[in-house]
């Protein structure tokens, strides 16, 4: 038995919100036994960078509260930017998943609320650029999935922040061709951090985009005009 819900999504310092659904199902998915997972999420758009998703209504299966939630997954809808906010909804997910929704940009502040999140799917989107220590608010992040994008810039400390990586998938990117890196492995990250720096550095003649060797034009604060602390207070975040 499924039932629908309803998101509600807000633009920060707006009052313009967005009617958002999705369903809730019990399933086996990403590494995680099976669990309660919030899937899909439909009629969504967001064009804009960091959009707060505020709260959500709806009739959970029976039994199961918002607590009980462990993954969710957004697929083949208008996403350009990461939505906001779904750890205070949803506090014990372990995995999410944005594909095929054409993502544009993700940063370092974009996962700041993932503290407790082992897995997460970016694949078959249209990211081209990942900025430099992508995963400092991600400690517990072991498998990542950037497969079939247009990742043409990849900065050299991606990596930076986490220890725990096994698995990691690049296929089909610009800068790494059809063929890698899709690892699984001991030393993942170094063997990662080798190939990501002999295929995806900046070429002498590209000034169009930052790149992996200019992290700081790619700081987060500077696209998006939030600062760290803002953000946190936002999300209800303590240090």
């Amino acid at each position: 038995m499924k039932f629908t819900i309803v998101i509600i999504l807000l633009i920060y310092n707006s009052v313009s919100s967005l009617e958002v659904t999705g369903t809730y199902r019990t399933t086996t998915w990403s590494y995680v036994s099976e669990h309660y997972q919030c899937y899909p999420i439909t009629n969504i758009e967001i064009l804009e960078p960091k959009q707060f998703i505020e709260t959500v209504a709806g009739k959970h299966l029976a039994g199961y509260l918002n607590s009980d939630v462990k993954t969710y997954a957004i697929v083949s809808q208008t996403v350009h930017f990461m939505p906001l906010g779904m750890t205070k909804i949803f506090p014990n997910l372990e995995a999410f998943q944005i594909s095929g929704c054409a993502l544009e940009q993700i940063d370092r502040l974009d996962l700041i609320e993932y503290k407790n999140i082992h897995s997460i799917y970016f694949n078959r989107n249209k990211l081209t650029i990942l900025e430099a220590r992508l995963f400092d608010f991600t400690p517990k992040l072991w498998h990542i999935d950037f497969s079939y994008n247009r990742i043409r810039h990849i900065d050299p400390a991606i990596f930076d922040g986490i220890e725990n990586l096994k698995h990691g998938d690049f296929m089909y990117n610009t800068c790494t061709g059809e063929f890698g890196p899709q690892i699984g492995e001991d030393n993942v990250k170094y063997t990662m951090q080798k190939f990501l720096l002999q295929h995806c550095q900046n070429k002498p003649d590209d000034k169009s985009d930052c790149g992996c060797f200019r992290p700081q034009i790619c700081s987060s604060e500077r696209i998006n005009h939030i600062s760290e602390f803002d953000l946190k207070k936002k999300l209800g975040i303590r240090d």
